[in-house]
Parts: structure tokens; C-alpha cells; sequence
């Protein structure tokens, strides 16, 4: 059991690093001179979904 409690931790922390990986890009995207609009390509949107997805769902089953 404490592999999978090992396994999901990985999965959090690479999802927060990922989440706010993605934060400081949108963010550095409005606070340049010339803003460039952000395109992701079909792994990074599959990852976006994923990760994003998986925190609000680890914060629903942890807070409720």
C-alpha cells in the first residue's frame, strides 16, 4: 500500500509543479510589452486537462 500512496504523491506534486508552471507562463504572457498568445499543441492540452483535473479532485476528496 505505500507504493501506491508513493504513486499518488508523485502525481500531485508533478501536477502542482505543472499547474503553476502554467500559471507563470499566463502570467508572464499579460505582463510583457507585447503579449503573444499562448498555444498549446494536443499533449500539452491532454496534460493541461489531466493534471488540472486531478489537484481539484484531490482537493475535493481531501477537504470533504
Amino acid at each position: 500500500m505505500k507504493g501506491l500512496d508513493i504513486l499518488l504523491l508523485f502525481g500531485f506534486v508533478l501536477s502542482c509543479v505543472f499547474v503553476v508552471n502554467l500559471l507563470f507562463k499566463v502570467i508572464a504572457g499579460i505582463f510583457s510589452d507585447e503579449p503573444k498568445q499562448i498555444i498549446y499543441n494536443r499533449i500539452e492540452k491532454i496534460s493541461n486537462y489531466f493534471f488540472i483535473s486531478y489537484l481539484i479532485t484531490y482537493f475535493i476528496t481531501n477537504i470533504i
